[in-house]
């Protein structure tokens, strides 16, 4: 834990679901930050891989939950956390080292309740399948967030604790997007909050991360959503990229996204809140 006693303690809070290829990138990036007192805490959502075991060598805490999914987990972490400020962050990103600094700047100056950051960089911009995740969600090849969307979206990252406790935290059982359930806390945005996200790099984890999709809680059966995630809707919003200047092999990802969204709407009254 990063010491000093003229700021307040920051708990920074990742929940980790088999997130043994980032968690090192993402505590490292924690425990290099500007700002003099941060508390790090990983909550470990149950992983079957070596996320646990890597973590205790950066997080101030580690605690060991089995799997039920990330509002759960960070839910959990805040109600350990010991800070005045809560900050959530994924553990597929790495900070800016002022990012900290600077997302708790409305909170320490202006009296705001809670911030978002309006840019998020993608950390492999060079993976295939990455720049396919890119395409198929309409976005430039370095950025995850639209510039369109900037200031709509809302997904906090930093809020006052007791503004937290005040929400009741995160809904359990929505699934994906249940890091948009504290939209409605007074928050503003922050320009200069840099951090850089992973998308799905393995074909594997574009049909996981897409099951987690259509299992979502929000997503409705129909049989148009049904036919939205169909083959022959894939093979034919694939020719329009294709011919819009994707690679071939955006076929490949889009059948394989669809599939896994087709199998999360399918199961989706099973397990809505699990991460995937």
């Amino acid at each position: 834990m990063q010491e000093k006693t003229n700021v307040p303690l920051v708990s920074a809070i990742v929940p980790a679901y088999n997130e043994a290829a980032h968690i090192e990138m993402c505590l490292t990036s924690l425990k290099n930050q500007t700002y003099p007192r941060i508390e790090i805490i990983c909550v470990d959502d149950g992983s079957t891989d070596t996320t646990k075991t890597i973590a205790s060598l950066y997080a101030d805490f580690v605690i060991s939950l089995t799997h039920q999914g990330p509002a759960h987990a960070r839910n959990t972490g805040a109600n350990r956390a010991k800070g005045d400020i809560l900050l959530f962050i994924d553990a597929d990103t790495y900070l800016d080292t002022r990012y900290v600094t600077n997302i708790t700047k409305p909170l320490l100056f202006h009296h705001k309740k809670a911030a978002y950051p309006i840019h998020e960089k993608v950390a492999n911009t060079k993976n295939i399948w990455s720049r396919c995740f890119q395409i198929d969600n309409d976005l430039p090849m370095t950025e995850r967030i639209r510039d369109d969307e900037r200031g709509k979206s809302r997904k906090i990252r930093a809020i006052w604790k007791k503004e937290f406790l005040q929400t009741n935290g995160y809904t359990i059982g929505v699934g994906y997007g249940e890091d948009d359930v504290l939209a409605s806390a007074d928050a503003v945005p922050v320009m200069n909050a840099l951090s850089y996200h992973y998308n799905p790099d393995t074909l594997y984890d574009v049909f996981l991360s897409a099951r987690w999709m259509g299992r979502s809680k929000n997503i409705k059966r129909s049989l148009r959503q049904f036919y939205r995630y169909s083959l022959v809707h894939s093979l034919l919003e694939s020719t329009r990229r294709i011919l819009h200047g994707a690679s071939p092999i955006f076929l490949v990802y889009k059948i394989v996204f669809d599939v896994g969204f087709t199998s999360g709407m399918l199961i989706k009254n099973q397990r809505h809140d699990y991460a995937k």
